[in-house]
């Protein structure tokens, strides 16, 4: 952030007392200050209820009390606590390349997260949480506490009820589970399948802090440190950011700037030192515009400029916006851009500033002498993640290079924004950029003594090089792989694909016995591949066992595995094929998928589709079909 000190160019090299505008972490829990009342509520509320839902407008601090305030709380009383579980923004690293994943993103995310104090393992929400089940003297269940924050993250909207939905499944299936949702007030109304099972729930929104607590949280900090303020100076800051209800952002960024003014040897802060609340604020949003600007290809002021049009009145006064007349003016990523950065709130009302403070800050903003600073690259990586999130992968590709570029000698970073390349690559299905990015970040990975990770990245380039049909050089990467990380689930399944795509299904089917030896048949992802090869081998009865509980949300390549177990175990049922075309839809250059659905057809009967699928699946290539199956196309084609 840059802050008046920018403008002074003083140079400051004490720590400050304050945590300034992030969000307050676990560790910062002994400064975290002026929530007592709400610390107490949540956590009262997380500890008795199935359901809690905590509500508030973008920076009001939710993250802030549940990690430094709520969580500590309850892990001093004893109570069961997993780390707070994110979606996706950045906070979880080592997640799995794309092309070794095949369950929604976001539910991953949140298992690494859940996760982050045991060591990954790769299973279901369901298998995960029956996990966590412990038990006292007289069999009763301890109640187990996990939460799900930045619900925004889950993008785009049309993915956020598969989310949900599979949230529900699995609460409703591990009953002492008490789960705790932090979302935006505009969200509210999405929760509808968590409040389907586990009953409604009034929210707990979080407003601003009340004069004490402001205090507090100005005060307080400074205990034991060399810091002091003279008499009356920090209530005259709280009162000059709002007396009886002040937003925390605002105190924070308002903290910054009394510390930047501070000279390296002043312990006492006085009236001189605090600042005009609008200049300090223009010196937050300098960089916090830029960075959109930047990151959209869009002229230096053309954010600003616009939100002086639209958001205030010609007299200076903030004005609320129609989202439909916003969003012609717009691009929907600017706007969730310049929420994430806490300048626009969404409401049922329209698009408005988040602060009515804004607007003369904005005007402001000549004043204010920015240095250009360099990017953190740590800042630059999440940015990209929650590009990614988004959909936008223009975004994501600038952020990641931006880390790539500003991470210097750091090759941890250099691995981390490499991986992302590769994940973009390989989403917009340039197989070989991906696997260039997957090859270099890999080293830089080896280079750091995480040979997990590289394992992972080699286990992914050798999927990559199956779709392209390069099976010797697939297992040369999986063999690699399997020797850097010998226990990876996701390299063991690597290894079965390509065993399975070579003809070698006893090695395929051995190789997935092994992992589900280890980590046990909560390996969802590994039980059903294991599914999908039993039932092209025709077993019938196994493959069912490993396919239980595939549903809609599944990968159509299990859904198609398990479509054509049932028609083999209940004889070619015709009832069977209502959801083919949805499966057929959702993966229709599939070659895997195309011959399963043809073999079901054939089974119920209907040989004229079975050779039109089966002759799609001979030509496929998304992926193609292995060698050793194309002997079942030509008995389909023979049959019809």
């Amino acid at each position: 952030m840059v802050l008046l000190a920018a403008m002074k160019g003083v140079a400051v090299n004490r720590v400050s007392p304050w945590v300034g505008v992030k969000a307050f972490e676990e560790k910062d829990w002994g400064r975290f200050f002026g929530r007592q009342a709400e610390i107490r509520q949540v956590a009262d509320r997380w500890r008795q209820g199935r359901l809690t839902i905590v509500a508030g407008e973008p920076g009001i601090g939710k993250t802030s009390l549940l990690r430094a305030g709520v969580v500590r709380r309850l892990q001093d009383d004893g109570a069961r606590v997993l780390p707070i579980g994110d979606t996706g923004d950045g906070g979880v690293t080592g997640s799995p390349a794309p092309a070794a994943v095949a369950r929604n993103p976001y539910v991953t995310a949140l298992l690494l997260s859940w996760q982050r104090n045991e060591g990954p393992q790769d299973m279901g929400l369901i298998s995960f949480l029956r996990g966590q089940e412990q038990y006292g003297r007289r069999g009763l269940p301890f109640p187990v506490l996990v939460a799900v924050d930045h619900f925004h993250h889950v993008l785009p909207e049309a993915e956020r009820r598969g989310f949900l939905e599979e949230l529900a499944e699995a609460m409703a299936a591990v009953q002492n589970v008490h789960l705790l949702m932090s979302v935006r007030t505009l969200e509210l109304g999405e929760l509808g399948p968590l409040r389907d099972v586990l009953g409604h729930s009034d929210p707990f929104v979080l407003g601003p802090l009340d004069r004490d607590g402001a205090l507090d949280a100005v005060v307080l900090p400074t205990i034991g440190s060399t810091l002091d303020f003279a008499s009356g100076v920090a209530g005259r800051l709280v009162d000059v950011l709002g007396g009886p209800a002040v937003e925390p952002l605002l105190l924070q960024v308002a903290l910054g700037a009394v510390w930047d003014e501070l000279s390296p040897g002043e312990v006492m802060v006085s009236a001189g030192h605090l600042p005009e609340p609008e200049l300090a604020l223009a010196a937050y949003c300098v960089p916090a515009l830029d960075g959109i600007t930047g990151e959209h290809g869009m002229q230096t002021c053309e954010v600003g400029t616009w939100m002086r049009r639209t958001l205030v009145d010609p007299d200076g006064r903030p004005r609320a916006a129609a989202e439909a007349v916003v969003r012609e003016e717009m691009p929907g990523s600017v706007l969730r851009a310049l929420e994430n950065q806490y300048l626009i709130r969404r409401s049922q009302t329209g698009v408005a500033l988040r602060f009515p403070l804004i607007a003369e800050a904005l005007r402001r903003i000549p004043d204010v002498r920015a240095s250009a600073g360099r990017a953190d690259p740590h800042d630059s990586l999440i940015a990209a993640r929650l590009a990614m999130s988004a959909d936008d992968l223009p975004i994501a590709t600038w952020h990641a290079q931006v880390a790539l570029r500003s991470g210097g000698p750091d090759r941890r970073i250099v691995a981390e924004a490499r991986s992302l390349l590769g994940d973009i690559a390989f989403y917009r299905r340039r197989l070989e950029d991906a696997e260039e990015h997957y090859r270099v970040a890999a080293e830089e990975y080896v280079y750091v003594g995480d040979l997990p990770q590289a394992g992972r990245l080699l286990a992914a380039i050798g999927r990559l090089r199956l779709e392209q049909g390069d099976h010797q050089g697939a297992m040369e990467k999986l063999s690699t792989a399997a020797y850097r990380a010998p226990a990876d689930p996701l390299v063991q399944m690597g290894l079965a694909r390509a065993f399975w795509t070579t003809g070698s299904t006893n090695s395929a089917l051995t190789a997935l016995d092994n992992v589900l030896r280890q980590s046990g048949l909560g390996n969802v992802e590994a039980r059903r591949l294991r599914g999908e090869l039993r039932a092209d081998l025709g077993q019938a009865q196994q493959a069912l066992a490993d396919l239980a509980h595939v549903d809609r949300h599944a990968p159509a390549a299990q859904r198609a595995a398990r479509l054509l177990a049932l028609a083999m175990h209940m004889d070619g049922s015709g009832h069977l094929l209502d959801e083919l075309d949805e499966i057929i839809a959702a993966a229709p250059r599939s070659g895997p998928v195309l011959l399963r659905a043809a073999r079901a057809c054939a089974l119920s009967g209907d040989a004229a589709r079975a050779a039109d699928l089966a002759t799609r699946a001979r030509v496929a290539e998304d992926p193609p079909l292995p060698g050793h199956q194309y002997a079942l196309v030509e008995q389909l084609l023979i049959g019809s």
